[in-house]
């Protein structure tokens, strides 16, 4: 078994291609279950038990906590108690009855399908020499005898540890932005999580779940500087780390000024902001300066920077 720190990653990006036939396979079913406590703890000290066993001993495990378990039940499986079910039942023709059964508990063996318990788990694994914290939300799916025996990353980002603090922020919806009381930071800061959390929910993959939870931070690190949502000041710097991130093309990178940011509205509905950047870019030798018209989605992230000559006063904010 690989160190926790970098075996999820390759796991993650395999994910993409060959999902697991626990999560993905329509032949799975979902049932909801009412288990009782001592089977839930049981369920999550297993897990625990096998992240300490894979996990390095200069890494250090912290839980966020668990979402609630779930029974897998293979379709096979349903069927097949369907059709038992029937059995002795004068609603239905008994020949066809037990040819079902057969055919379907022929597939049960030879699969060796069983019912499989799952559970989400979100923690952190911290890896004490460099401080760099390996952030996860992983599906554990555990056997009748509620042992691990396979995992799903849902998503999966490497962070500093300043960067984790903002994480549990988020994640327990820890007041951010500051107001006349207590009460009222609480509503605006829950208002703030759940707009970034909503988009962030809809993400169909680990990889872009990875990429937007790392973009919630981002936002959350400019918002904690001054405990204000400044619209302004975050769309210039995530433009800015973008453009040193994102475009080695452009050498020597040096941001001059900004228009104001605009919101760009459709049939009344908000779908994205805009503003022009001037900037100071060196090529052959020569320190050279372009305009740019630069495009964000509604959730603040860079969707299109285009070549602009258009002239603005970068002083009316």
């Amino acid at each position: 078994m690989l160190n926790m720190k970098s075996y999820l990653l390759p796991l993650l990006i395999g994910v993409l291609f060959l999902p697991s036939c626990f999560v993905a396979d329509d032949l799975f079913l979902e049932e909801e279950e009412v288990l009782p406590l001592p089977f839930e703890v049981i369920v999550k000290d297993s897990v625990y038990f096998y992240i300490k066993a894979n996990k390095a001993l200069d890494q250090k495990y912290l839980s966020y906590g668990y979402d609630p378990l779930k029974i897998i039940v293979p379709k096979t499986l349903k069927d097949l108690e369907l059709w038992k079910g029937r059995q002795n039942s004068p609603d239905y023709n008994q020949v066809e009855v037990s040819k079902a059964i057969a055919e379907l508990d022929s597939i049960r063996v030879a699969k060796n399908l069983k019912r499989q318990i799952t559970i989400n788990h979100v923690f952190s694994i911290n890896d004490q020499k460099d401080s760099v914290v390996n952030l996860q939300k992983v599906n554990f799916i555990l056997s009748n005898e509620l042992e691990v025996v396979d995992y799903v990353p849902l998503y999966q980002i490497e962070v500093s540890e300043k960067q984790e603090g903002l994480f549990a922020k988020f994640h327990f919806k820890s007041p951010i932005l500051k107001a006349y009381s207590y009460e009222e930071s609480r509503n605006l800061s829950n208002a703030f999580y759940d707009y970034f959390e909503e988009e962030w929910l809809k993400k169909d993959n680990a990889l872009d779940r990875s990429y937007f939870l790392k973009h919630i931070l981002q936002i959350m690190e400019l918002v904690d500087m001054s405990n204000e949502f400044d619209v302004q000041f975050i769309a210039e710097q995530v433009l800015i780390s973008h453009m040193r991130l994102n475009r080695s093309d452009i050498v020597n990178y040096k941001p001059i000024d900004f228009s104001q940011l605009y919101e760009i509205n459709e049939d009344e509905t908000l779908t994205g902001y805009y503003f022009f950047h001037t900037f100071n870019y060196q090529i052959d030798d020569q320190i050279e300066q372009m305009s740019v018209y630069v495009k964000f989605n509604p959730f603040y992230e860079v969707e299109r920077i285009v070549e602009s000559n258009q002239e603005y006063d970068p002083y009316q904010k």
